[in-house]
Formats: structure tokens, sequence, C-alpha cells
């Protein structure tokens, strides 16, 4: 039996942060692989969303040097907003009896609005929520308990070294000519200095 677990973004640019909680997680529960899902029109995003080649070439990448790690097109190749459901009934008609990990940051779980999130805790075998900066402690743990009462068995706080690494910080320190060395892998970094990216303001 594989354990697979999914972890969704927009990966605008894919950076170490994403791949170190993907490892993290891989280990701790014992997964298979991780497939990496890049959104196309996420629903609660608002920002500009680099173009969609790039971003998956990037990803491609970035992953290349793990075997357990893999890369899936289902939302980038949807005309339509991405909701985390339809990803995951996706994976889980493909994976049949094979539990599915459903991968996310903890502030994702408690400031976001999922549509349809009974049916994700019904379908897949934990939602792991992942720690991040300024989300974590028994206040945390108070506040999902009172969200999402009917589904704490599913839902796992995982807590994990925080590396404060994120795509927006990125984005900006590209904006104002700061070097990205050791926040990216080699090989994104020289992706988004040969093809110039992110040089206007995100």
């Amino acid at each position: 039996m594989k354990r697979i677990g999914i972890i969704g973004g927009t990966f605008n640019p894919l950076h170490n942060g994403h791949l170190f909680i993907a490892e993290e997680i891989r280990f701790a529960f014992n997964l298979s692989k991780v497939i990496f899902v890049p959104n196309k029109i996420p629903p609660h995003k608002n920002e500009i969303i680099e173009n969609t080649d790039h971003r998956w070439n990037m990803l491609n990448l970035g992953i290349s040097s793990n075997q357990f790690f893999e890369s899936s097109r289902i939302e980038l190749d949807r005309t339509r907003i991405s909701y985390s459901v339809d990803t995951i009934r996706y994976f889980y008609n493909i994976y049949q009896n094979n539990p599915l990990f459903f991968i996310t940051g903890l502030d994702a779980l408690l400031n976001y609005s999922w549509h349809n999130f009974e049916e994700i805790i019904e379908l897949v075998e934990n939602f792991i929520a992942v720690s991040r900066p300024g989300y974590s402690g028994k206040r945390f743990q108070d506040k999902i308990k009172k969200l999402y009462p009917l589904c704490l068995n599913k839902i796992i706080q995982f807590d994990i070294l925080l590396l404060e690494i994120s795509s927006t910080n990125i984005r900006e320190r590209l904006y104002k000519g700061k070097s990205i060395k050791y926040l990216v892998p080699e090989s994104i970094e020289k992706y988004i200095l040969d093809n110039r990216l992110y040089l206007d303001k995100r």
C-alpha cells in the first residue's frame, strides 16, 4: 500500500521552505511520495501569478533531486478556479485504497474558507496543518477545535522548524535587485535570473 502526500500552492516561486516541509512530512508520516500540485487560479489569493509555464518549469527543477517528489498539472490544466476538494477527488479516484495525506499551512487552515471541507476530510487519511511563524501553540489548537469540531480526528497540527522564507519575500527581493541565493535551489535561482522573472512589482 502506498501512502501519498499532496501539497498544493502557487509556488510563485517554489523555495527551500516548501521543499523542507515536504521532506519533513514525508519522513515523519512514512509517505511513499509527495505530489506537488501548483495552482492556476487559486480562489483565496489576490496576487498576480507568474506565467504558468515558468512556475511549472521551476517546480520541476526544484524537486528533481528528490526521488520521492513528483508534480501534477491537474490544477494548471483546469480552466476554472481550483478548489482543493476537486484535486483530492481526482487523486482519491486514481489511488483508490491508498491513503492520502493533504498538506497545507496552519495559517491556511484557520484563515481560508474551504470549499466542501467535510468532503476533503472524508477522503483523506489525515489533513496535515504545518505550523507557520505566528501560528502555533494552544491558542491555535483551541481555534481548530472551535472551527472544525467534527473533524478533529483527521486534522494533525504538525510542528516543524520554522524557516521564515516566503514566495512574497523572494519576489520583493528580486524586484529590489537583492540576492535570493540559498532561499531557492540553485537551479531555480538560475532559471529566474536567466528569464528575468519578477522584475516588476508583485
